[in-house]
């Protein structure tokens, strides 16, 4: 899936699923939705979701692992 209902996915977002770095809270997540100019993320282990600025989504590094 790379479309939210109705709105445009931001410009270097991975698809739903992915797995990124959010490096303002520098934890590895999996990206799970785009609304309103934010990416929905959740931990790859679960739990809540929370918004996240596109520009601060990134690949994660192979040394960092998930968190």
């Amino acid at each position: 899936m790379s479309a939210a209902e109705g709105a445009e996915w931001p410009v270097g977002v991975p698809d739903v699923g992915s797995l990124v770095r959010d490096a303002k809270r520098d934890r590895d997540a999996v990206v799970m939705a785009a609304i309103g100019g934010y990416v929905q993320l959740r931990a790859p282990e679960g739990g809540t979701e929370w918004d996240a600025d596109p520009d601060a989504i990134r690949p994660p590094a192979a040394q960092e692992g998930t968190r």
